[in-house]
């Protein structure tokens, strides 16, 4: 198993096999495609692609991988990329472009031909797509153990956007991961087709989950193809959210209801739509969700635990404005203060959402919150309970508080008093350095161990490779649902 790197300073006749473009011998491809190509990576391996921007129509022609084969973005440039000269390229976007001459033409091309190919995994990648597909499975059927993990689909056009087909008989086993689709065309997001068998229905074994859907086409659809009498089955949504499109998931004729397709836990807003909808009931099953449509299903029975309102109720998340006023930028679909989405309760929802937040942050502890997004960053001023001074922060309930630190290149101790009342309980509270790889910090993290209503300092202490910034993450893991906590002093040193 081999590390290769990609980079816009690199060049096809490299060897691929380092990240340095000054390099004597080790250097970086210039594309995505001499990666995925039949003289590229292999079976296992694993390709870091560097910031920029690539303008590629990619037709996967490596010998199909049997391992798990990484396409890594690496955004924080912790793989240390270095241009022709010499100097560390900057962090970034890795834009995976099919608007190959420029960013206003685009073609009817997809930007990654899957070719039947396995067992590949793009992550950390924002695909602008043409008029197609961008991930197209379809050309050829039957490539499995896809996954797309952390990426963006920005999009024009195309049959679906993420576009997957099975053949009979056999499970895509695919997951879409913490993804962010949006478009401006009444198409597919992500298509899943599975084509019928002559002997048993089947599971598909598709999970969708964490992603967020702000386009105005549907959020997910699954169909049959084929003339078999037994049918696919087995597509499950967990925790996404989904705007303002022409649906939130559409079941076709012909599909399982042995094996049924599942959403749990999403948070659902067609105004103008029908939120789930299926061809047979007992194809489609759902619980959890919050679902506000113009019509919440069609042959769909109603979960249990499910709520629904209609198009005139507040909705109850972030969509950008608190930059009006000069807040804390916020990720679109996350909850308001007070949002009915909070605490929903799925079972199954993913531990941390898709921008990492724990699950549940910021409502309440006794159930996740309906889609993608938890509430981060809720400690407000504390004047009452205090270390040292007149200040500290506070929360109740679980709850995390992210800072970001510069830091040099030189060994850093950060340090914080933390406290908790004596209602509190769960794992102690925490904190947490995250991102920092752009400067070579590895994630770490260091727990409280003594008793209630106590101050205890927690220190974390690490030594950049170069200077830049980290996140220092606060973090209340109380699952009681009201406990105090309280944190003072932090210090850089």
């Amino acid at each position: 198993m081999t590390v290769y790197y990609v980079s816009p300073s690199g060049n096809d006749a490299n060897n691929g096999v380092g990240p340095d473009a000054s390099h004597a011998t080790n250097k970086p491809w210039l594309t995505i495609g001499k990666a995925l190509g039949a003289a590229g990576i292999a079976s296992g391996d694993t390709v870091y692609i560097a910031p920029g921007t690539y303008r590629e129509v990619v037709t996967v022609a490596m010998t199909s991988a049997t391992a798990e084969t990484k396409i890594l973005g690496d955004p924080q440039n912790a793989q240390g990329f270095k241009d022709g000269g010499g100097m560390r390229l900057a962090g970034g976007e890795i834009r995976w472009s099919a608007f190959t001459v420029n960013d206003h033409t685009y073609a009817d091309v997809s930007n990654v031909n899957l070719a039947g190919r396995d067992y590949l995994t793009f992550e950390n990648v924002c695909f602008y797509g043409g008029n197609n597909s961008i991930v197209n499975g379809d050309t050829t059927p039957g490539s499995d153990h896809i996954n797309l993990k952390r990426c963006a689909f920005l999009y024009r056009g195309g049959t679906g956007v993420v576009y997957l087909v099975s053949v009979a008989d056999a499970a895509l086993t695919a997951i879409i991961d913490s993804c962010l689709f949006l478009g401006d065309a009444f198409v597919t997001n992500i298509d899943i087709c599975g084509e019928r068998s002559s002997s048993a229905d089947y599971d598909l074994n598709v999970t969708i989950r964490n992603c967020l859907f702000l386009g105005i086409g549907l959020s997910v659809a699954v169909f049959a193809s084929g003339a078999g009498a037994y049918f696919p089955g087995g597509v499950d949504v967990q925790s996404c959210t989904m705007v303002g499109g022409d649906g939130a998931m559409k079941v076709g004729a012909n599909m399982s209801t042995s094996i049924p397709c599942t959403i749990y836990g999403s948070a659902i807003y067609m105004a103008d739509a029908t939120g789930l909808s299926a061809i047979s009931e007992g194809a489609l099953l759902e619980d959890y969700n919050v679902i506000q449509a113009d019509t919440p299903r069609y042959n769909v029975v109603a979960g249990a635990h499910s709520e629904e309102g209609d198009r005139t109720s507040p909705w109850g998340i972030h969509s950008g404005q608190e930059a009006i006023y000069g807040g804390s930028a916020l990720l679109p679909g996350t909850p308001i203060s007070d949002s009915p989405l909070f605490a929903v309760g799925d079972p199954g929802a993913p531990s941390v959402d898709m921008a990492g937040v724990p699950r549940p942050s910021g409502g309440e502890s006794s159930g996740a919150t309906a889609g993608a997004c938890e509430r981060p960053n809720t400690f407000t001023r504390e004047v009452t309970t205090v270390k040292t001074g007149s200040n500290a922060i506070s929360a109740f309930g679980p709850a995390i508080q992210d800072f970001d630190v510069p830091v040099d290149a030189a060994e850093t101790t950060i340090t914080v008093y933390g406290r908790f009342d004596d209602t509190y309980t769960g794992t102690k509270p925490q904190m947490l350095v995250r991102n920092g790889g752009e400067c070579g910090v590895a994630d770490a993290s260091d727990t409280m161990t003594g008793n209630a209503d106590t101050w205890e300092q927690l220190s974390l202490v690490f030594t950049p490779t170069s200077a830049g910034i980290v996140t220092i993450r606060l973090q209340s893991n109380d699952t009681h649902g009201n406990a105090k906590v309280m944190f003072d002093d932090f210090a850089v040193a």
